[in-house]
């Protein structure tokens, strides 16, 4: 019996151990290179940019002055060498209406490139010459056949005649033209994006901008042309999106500011009383003057002073109240009540409210005179301690070379 049980309790042991080496063996831990592998397969990879093969540096030895010769510069590259995908040009810091003498422009034919030296070369182009100041800037006549690729031309090969980007001998005549010569180089290490701008992410605020320009100009002459039918659609679409934007933001509530204060109730109690005061003081000088009139049997001396007694009532209470007084043998008028201090207040801002524009600019420029004399004074009086400080420093100076034994 206990040679059945002892066999029995071995087996069960032999069968638990075979199991967790089993389990041991399954869940054995992978190295951590193939589990960064197959991690990283599994991300999506960057598009890298490399640097663009048919990239050309050019660089002028004048200045790009206008639009205009930017753009006769990309047509002379494009009949030099072949047609141009896209250039990038930068504005001059200094003058805004100039570009900088440097852009880099990328070819549409990888064969194009070829024709370029790897050492470089130079080429000259005749570019017209555009006024600077003129009203409205430049249009579309200084432009004309100036916005359209040409082909490139075997018989410009060599580089030595000047390319003449103008399309017609009558445009060059009737323009004046300067040339521009131009150092052309591969571009190293320059890196471009190879795909295509998304045109549609800038098209709403482009149109928008468009219908508001509204076109060209049209003369009101009679036989002006009329406008083309393509330019009429343009504007009649973008017309419609522009009034649908309007009507967006008419009903989208716009962000007011910071809430108005509510006014204190001791501020509102203070402007009606100010009020029902000025009031007051106006109905009494008026109630004043109609119960007191002037006595005509009095002396002259009464009849002399009581008009001006009473104009001084009715002009100045305050003045009246205080320093006018009438004879005593004569029957004196009773005198009217003392105004409060806000009724003064408000005797005085009509005071200086009743004042000319005149006196009130004569003072500003006083003030302003006197500040110009202040600061003068204070400029004089650090002139003078730098002076000073300039004088000591250089008596300092000369002991000091005394004492080396560099000054006699």
């Amino acid at each position: 019996m206990s040679g059945t049980l002892l066999s029995i309790s071995r087996i069960s042991k032999s069968t638990v151990f075979t199991r967790h080496a089993a389990r041991s063996l399954a869940t054995e831990a992978h190295p951590f290179s193939d589990s960064t592998s197959r991690n990283s397969s599994l991300r999506p990879k960057r598009n890298r940019l490399e640097s663009q093969p048919n990239s050309i540096y050019v660089r002028a030895w004048d200045e790009i002055d206008s639009m205009p010769a930017l753009f006769a510069l990309v047509r002379g590259i494009e009949k030099r060498f072949g047609q141009v995908r896209e250039f990038r040009v930068t504005r001059d810091y200094d003058i805004s209406t100039s570009y900088a003498h440097f852009f880099i422009a990328e070819f549409k034919y990888p064969d194009a490139i070829e024709r370029v030296p790897e050492n470089g070369t130079h080429i000259k182009v005749e570019v017209p010459l555009v006024p600077r100041h003129r009203p409205g800037g430049v249009g579309l006549d200084e432009l004309q056949g100036l916005l359209e690729a040409d082909d490139w031309d075997p018989t410009l090969a060599s580089g030595k005649q000047v390319i003449k980007a103008l399309p017609s001998v009558e445009e060059e005549r009737s323009m004046r033209t300067r040339v521009v010569e131009l150092i052309v180089q591969r571009t190293k290490g320059y890196k471009a994006d190879p795909r295509e701008a998304q045109r549609s992410r800038h098209a709403v605020p482009f149109g928008l901008a468009f219908y508001q320009w509204g076109g060209f100009y049209r003369p009101s002459t009679a036989d002006a042309p009329p406008v083309p039918e393509v330019m009429q659609q343009v504007l009649a679409k973008w017309q419609r999106k522009a009034d649908r934007q309007s009507v967006a933001d008419t009903r989208t509530p716009r962000r007011t500011g910071a809430p108005a204060r509510k006014p204190d109730s001791q501020d509102s109690e203070n402007v009606e009383d100010i009020d029902f005061m000025d009031c007051e003081a106006a109905q009494r000088a008026q109630e004043e003057q109609e119960a007191n009139p002037v006595n005509t049997s009095a002396p002259s001396e009464s009849t002399d002073s009581a008009p001006s007694v009473t104009s001084a009532a009715s002009s100045e209470p305050v003045a009246s109240s205080e320093t006018v007084a009438q004879p005593a043998a004569t029957e004196q008028p009773e005198r009217p009540k003392r105004l409060s201090q806000r009724e003064k207040i408000l005797m005085l801002a009509r005071m200086h409210a009743k004042t000319p524009l005149e006196e009130a600019k004569a003072e500003v420029e006083a003030e302003v005179e006197k500040q110009a004399e202040e600061e003068q004074a204070q400029e004089q009086a650090k002139a003078a301690e730098e002076e000073e400080k300039k004088a000591t420093l250089g008596g300092l100076r000369n002991r000091l070379l005394r004492i080396l034994g560099k000054l006699p």
